[in-house]
């Protein structure tokens, strides 16, 4: 069975997903937000050590694995899991996440309200962030996805232990597996939703990124470790990007979130930190 690849159609999924995404985004730093952390406190606590220490370790148990998982994952699929995935997959998507979240911010910068332009800010740097991490590994690790396309236009699968030192280089994606791009994408934006507003929040957010990993497996498009490896840069990325912000108020947030725009004038004043 071919896998479906990310530039499968899928207009209508994508179009909901981006509507609900844009909704939660706008609506969600109304409600009760963390509180910021001291100016001293550590970005990384003991909490967050054991959850990069838990994912790393999955990852390197699940590689020799990720044959015996590629074809458990194949057997169970369907029509269903097709389905569930169609939905879920726009959700990892870097160039709709990254509009809407920038779409965010400009929103809390027209209506005057910081939290909201935060909010969409913090989002697209997490992305930023994390998607030059992924990609750059992509490059260098040339990892082959499970499922690629050959010179001959035929479909094959390939074996989990596939690598090209740099084969990323220049591909079209077929050696651009690992790490999971959608994965990165998907738990960053959880983690910022989780950072911001805590709560219930990463009880929904993070069963959704996981989803949204899943629908990678099981389109063949990567491996198992990927997807751990790129929710693990997704939820790292985010964290630094969040409590760096809001612990030091960096200079991002000094520069691009010290506007004071009114009904007839946008008056934008960039204040640069002295050294």
């Amino acid at each position: 069975m071919v896998g479906r690849e990310s530039g499968r159609p899928g207009s209508r999924p994508r179009r909901f997903w981006a509507l609900l995404f844009a909704a939660g985004l706008a609506a969600s730093p109304a409600g009760a937000q963390q509180p910021a952390p001291p100016a001293d406190a550590e970005l990384y606590g003991t909490s967050d050590w054991l959850l990069v220490g838990g994912l790393l370790a999955a990852h390197v148990v699940l590689m020799p694995f990720d044959d015996d998982v590629r074809e458990i994952t194949v057997d169970m699929r369907g029509a269903t899991s097709n389905d569930v995935s169609d939905i879920l997959r726009p959700l990892g998507r870097t160039v709709e996440l990254a509009a809407v979240s920038a779409a965010t911010y400009a929103l809390g910068r027209a209506a005057s309200n910081q939290r909201v332009a935060d909010f969409g800010l913090h989002a697209f740097l997490s992305l930023a962030l994390g998607n030059f991490v992924t990609g750059s590994l992509k490059v260098v690790t040339g990892r082959s996805r499970p499922l690629a396309l050959e010179p001959d236009s035929t479909w094959a699968r390939q074996g989990h232990d596939e690598w090209d030192f740099f084969g990323g280089w220049g591909d079209d994606g077929g050696q651009r597996a690992y790490p999971s791009g959608h994965s990165t994408n998907a738990f960053a934006i959880a983690t910022v939703f989780a950072e911001e507003l805590g709560g219930a929040a990463p009880w929904i957010a993070y069963p959704i990124a996981a989803g949204v990993a899943w629908s990678r497996v099981n389109d063949e498009s990567h491996w198992a470790s990927d997807t751990v490896m790129g929710a693990l840069i997704g939820i790292v990325s985010a964290q630094l990007v969040v409590r760096h912000g809001h612990r030091r108020d960096g200079w991002l947030e000094k520069t691009f979130l010290a506007a004071s725009p009114s009904l007839d004038r946008l008056d934008i004043r960039l204040q640069i930190p002295a050294p």
